[in-house]
């Protein structure tokens, strides 16, 4: 046989499914381990946070040029998506996003093509997974608890008397 012989071996990913990986070369030296690391990357399955997913390695599809896009309109959105359709992750994209977390963005569009100004904002986020909400005593005083620790987390003090008040301090301030 003339020419260059690839060696091949069957590996599984993360999943079980079996695959061939070949000898790659870049700049003539072997490189197998950026190979594996390229198939290899795990799927997020039950991941909601966009830190965890990078902190994983995990599988992410760059949709940060859709989101780029939906922040220069600023107009409001509202996301409604069946269970399990990535409404959660966009969240936590968004939250890292404006909390200016620049380095888990490094590899994606945002960050390369984006032409962002990057700062960091207060960011609210009321996850009602968490909010207590099976009585309307529950639900306001769960909400008091939560606005209260995001306004401490950003350095707010929220004065106002009622819920409806103290909301807006947080948004406005």
């Amino acid at each position: 046989l003339r020419g260059k012989i690839q060696e091949r071996r069957q590996k599984t990913d993360f999943n079980g499914h079996k695959f061939q990986l070949g000898k790659e070369k870049r700049g003539g030296v072997e490189n197998r381990q950026l190979a594996r690391e390229k198939i290899m990357k795990r799927l997020p399955v039950d991941l909601q946070s966009f830190e965890a997913i990078n902190e994983y390695n995990c599988l992410y599809v760059d949709k940060t040029m859709y989101i780029h896009k939906m922040l220069e309109q600023g107009i409001y959105f509202f996301v409604s998506r069946p269970r399990r359709f990535g409404k959660s992750l966009m969240i936590s994209v968004l939250k890292c996003f404006f909390e200016n977390k620049k380095e888990l963005f490094d590899n994606l569009w945002i960050a390369k093509r984006g032409n962002w100004k990057w700062e960091k904002y207060p960011v609210v986020v009321l996850d009602f997974n968490v909010i207590g909400h099976d009585t309307v005593a529950e639900l306001k005083n769960s909400l008091e608890y939560h606005l209260g620790k995001t306004g401490k987390n950003n350095n707010i003090l929220l004065k106002g008397p009622a819920l409806k008040d103290r909301f807006e301090e947080l948004i406005l301030t």
